[in-house]
């Protein structure tokens, strides 16, 4: 049986489709929209060790928006909202640019307690509101999975072969996972996406409302990438 792990998947995902980060050079903004992450790795590695919050889950700690304001400060968090449901739902959420790490963390808020945490997201191409890429950011899991991450080493890290959806529709780039494999155990939810810009002939076959297997030759010469991980804290989970 093949478990998805799609968890709550991010709308916006579909309109464009461990731990360093890069991103165009010397550009910052206080501002989610127009963000674009910039840190030197040596610098961002010593302030990374200093942090509490070094994996995806750490920041899961924080479990209400009072919280969240006290530990960073309002300049680091701009209020946002986040669709998931093909667009039917609609959450609060508050976006926190990290500035131990880096990271930019999204807070999503539940939906009748909109103060309280629904679950933390990451991805690893920052959008501004055309859906630009104006940066890049690899957030480590403690499952050992990052933002970033190909899907080659994806699949070593799972240990087998494993099943996507195709890019290009809502639930694009969602994975399954094959009952008792690496996949099936983790706790944090995965959508994949693809490099847009690149110079790839075989792109066309991988577009629509298919099923591709991550050991297709087509697939495994693919600029395809784990661009969101999501986590939901333990009194989330069913």
């Amino acid at each position: 049986m093949k478990l998805g792990l799609f968890l709550f998947f991010p709308f916006s995902a579909i309109m464009v489709g461990c731990t360093s980060i890069s991103s165009d050079e010397n550009l910052e903004t206080e501002n989610y929209d127009t963000a674009v992450i910039v840190s030197d790795d040596t610098l961002k590695a010593e302030a990374a060790s200093l942090s509490p919050f070094v994996y995806l889950e750490d920041y899961a700690t924080i479990t209400n928006k009072a919280d969240l304001y006290q530990q960073f400060g309002e300049e680091y968090i701009v209020e946002d909202t986040a669709w998931y449901g093909e667009g039917t739902l609609m959450l609060m959420a508050s976006v926190l640019s990290d500035p131990n790490t880096g990271y930019t963390i999204r807070y999503i808020w539940q939906e009748e307690h909109p103060n309280e945490l629904e679950m933390v997201e990451a991805y690893y191409q920052i959008y501004d509101n055309d859906y630009n890429v104006k940066g890049k950011q690899m957030v480590p899991s403690e499952s050992g999975l990052q933002t970033g991450m190909s899907i080659v080493d994806l699949e070593k890290w799972n240990g087998a072969p494993f099943e996507f959806s195709g890019f290009g529709w809502d639930y694009g780039g969602g994975v399954f996972a094959e009952r008792g494999s690496k996949l099936a155990s983790c706790r944090v939810g995965i959508t994949l996406d693809f490099d847009y810009e690149a110079d790839y002939e075989g792109m066309d076959e991988l577009y629509g409302d298919i099923e591709l297997m991550s050991n297709n030759p087509t697939v495994k010469g693919a600029p395809i990438f784990i661009n969101y991980l999501n986590f939901y804290p333990e009194s989330n989970r069913e």
